[in-house]
């Protein structure tokens, strides 16, 4: 038995063998093979690293009765938690770490008093790049204001009636208390009762989305650096994003806000579809993995991938060198640094995001809590499946607590 006094806090059931209620409503939702095995591999990793942290004589906490008076404290961690708001988080780092750069952001009143171009307006609430917007022009700033103050009336109506909605029941275009609002909110309300009841009905509000400055990364891709750390502050894994797509390219976001089996696929889709009155042809500045982009490993594992000729192209233009890729020693410092300050709040090992702007400097974006492999995956190929590889973090994560203890004591 080793270091008695390292706790891990978990949530309730995380790891004793029983289906949580949020697995057991995403098995009764989904009919994806792929999903119903990646529960099943969850659970049997969660089972095991449970077991592995009784062996090792971790005291574990179930988070309903975890007082964690000091977060700070050396021997207490949480497995896994809820992402902070981005106040807390930010509060948290301006103290710990007060060098460290940050893009500004903009309360709505704020910016709306005095705005400026190009700003970026990203969802927290939403992950893999969605909901991530570049307003650009007077004219985007107009309608994605209007979008987000008055919402946007939609029925749930079938499919063919869809292109008859968007020609006359545009509600959110309109000012309240208007004519033509009234005459419209008439005519929808007439239709309404020949399809089915309303499912959106009220505006998104001002604190939606958060506000920031755009950040104008080098190279002719858009680009951020992926960390992998554990709370101990250990560097698992690094990457520098790319997008799939050229700046040159000048690629657009562009979707399809249809109604599928009678329900919208998300109200916000209606800035993305061109149809759409509230369209605003956003350029597609999103650098996510899961959008299309690519990743380069930094500080290879010796079975790692090889940069290609085009990404050593990206390497060399962030002033790193492409035969021998490193972690940027100040992008290294960050991210340990933050990860022992945030990670204790968020898990055993989080995802942090920063961004390179064209002049050298590295602004911090993000911390993740369970953050995808890709990144991990790609720096350590022989972890085929999603599996293996949390298996392979988890269990390197919670023996980093034990080691921190040990050098700490």
């Amino acid at each position: 038995m080793m270091d008695k006094e390292v706790s891990i806090i978990i949530p309730r059931g995380w790891g004793d063998g029983e289906e949580s209620s949020s697995d057991h409503i995403l098995r009764l939702l989904t009919k994806d093979e792929e999903d119903l095995e990646l529960i099943d591999s969850v659970n049997q990793v969660r089972i095991a690293a449970r077991d592995s942290m009784k062996m090792l004589g971790i005291n574990i906490i179930d988070v309903e009765t975890a007082v964690m008076s000091n977060p700070n404290h050396p021997s207490e961690y949480v497995v896994i938690s809820q992402p902070l708001n981005k106040k807390e988080e930010l509060d948290i780092l301006r103290s710990s770490a007060p060098e460290l750069k940050i893009p500004k952001v903009f309360r709505f009143d704020e910016y709306d008093t005095q705005p400026f171009f190009p700003v970026v307006f990203k969802s927290e609430s939403h992950d893999g790049g969605q909901l991530k917007y570049l307003i650009e022009t007077p004219k985007q700033w107009a309608k994605f204001k209007r979008f987000l103050l008055h919402g946007t009336l939609i029925g749930n109506l079938s499919p063919k009636d869809r292109d008859h909605f968007r020609d006359i029941y545009d509600l959110d275009t309109l000012e309240p208390e208007s004519e033509g609002y009234k005459t419209a909110k008439k005519s929808y309300n007439q239709a309404i009762k020949k399809h089915l009841n309303p499912i959106h009905d009220q505006p998104l509000g001002k604190d939606y989305f958060t506000i920031q400055e755009f950040i104008e990364c080098p190279s002719d891709r858009y680009t951020s650096y992926r960390l992998l750390v554990s709370a101990t502050g250990d560097i698992k894994a690094a990457a520098l994003i790319y997008s799939g797509d050229k700046k040159s390219d000048k690629k657009i976001i562009s979707a399809d806000s249809d109604i599928e089996d009678g329900y919208i696929k998300f109200k916000e889709a209606l800035v993305e579809d061109p149809k759409s009155r509230t369209y605003i042809a956003s350029r597609d500045i999103r650098s996510n993995h899961s959008q299309g982009g690519g990743l380069i490993v930094l500080d290879p594992f010796q079975t790692s991938k090889a940069a290609t000729q085009m990404e050593e192209g990206i390497l060399a233009e962030h002033g790193i060198d492409p035969k021998h890729p490193k972690i940027p020693k100040l992008l290294a410092q960050q991210a340990s640094k933050i990860a022992k300050s945030l990670g204790k709040r968020c898990g055993l090992y989080v995802g942090i995001d920063f961004i390179q702007d064209d002049q050298g400097n590295f602004y911090y974006l993000e911390t993740n809590s369970g953050p995808g492999l890709e990144t991990y995956k790609s720096k350590y190929p022989a972890l085929k499946d999603f599996r293996s590889a949390y298996s392979d973090i988890l269990s390197d994560s919670i023996l980093d607590t034990l080691r921190y203890q040990r050098e700490s004591d």
